[in-house]
């Protein structure tokens, strides 16, 4: 079964690179890229899109990743 990963990033290529190398291994899959922790949170908001992994960049606009980390923790601590 596939591993599945949400990468927050507020740098488009950053994230768009991160996703093609994930993409390579089999074992893994990227279900959907977000620019901020905001936009991460509306994404989790349908059950269906819940990621196995996050890969949450620190420095970002709106909501950065240690406010995203703090939410993460507190109401998705699976």
């Amino acid at each position: 079964m596939k591993k599945t990963i949400a990468i927050v990033d507020d740098h488009i290529l950053i994230a768009k690179a991160l996703s093609g190398i994930i993409e390579n291994f089999a074992n893994f899959q990227v279900l959907f890229e977000v620019e901020n922790g905001q936009q991460l949170i509306q994404k989790l908001s349908n059950k269906k899109n819940i990621p196995d992994i996050v890969l949450l960049d620190v420095n970002m606009p709106i909501m950065n990743g240690f406010e995203t980390a703090k939410w993460l923790s507190e109401n998705l601590p699976q």
